[in-house]
């Protein structure tokens, strides 16, 4: 009997341990992944209009994954004038 909770008790603590081992890596993943899906379901749905020229268009796939900044404006690239400048997001 005694035996018998010594191996319980062992593979608990294993448990235990792989557990806290891989938490601190998976989760962080996990919340990245999230938010990278979200951003991208995202740039499927809208277009970005350039805050200096007023051009529309697309962020590249990394750009669409970064968040949102300032309440829906993301700091891009402009492809047609070339600037830098907060683009806001405009349904396709």
């Amino acid at each position: 009997m005694e035996k018998d909770s010594l191996l319980e008790h062992s593979i608990g603590s294993y448990t235990r341990q792989v557990l806290t081992t891989i938490a601190p890596v998976i989760l962080p993943i996990a919340v990245l992944l999230v938010v990278a899906l979200t951003q991208w379901k995202l740039s499927k749905s809208f277009d970005y209009q350039c805050g200096a020229c007023g051009h529309s268009f697309s962020p590249s796939p990394i750009a669409a994954v970064a968040p949102h900044r300032f309440g829906g404006v993301k700091l891009l690239r402009c492809p047609s004038c070339g600037s830098i400048t907060w683009a806001s997001a405009a349904p396709k």
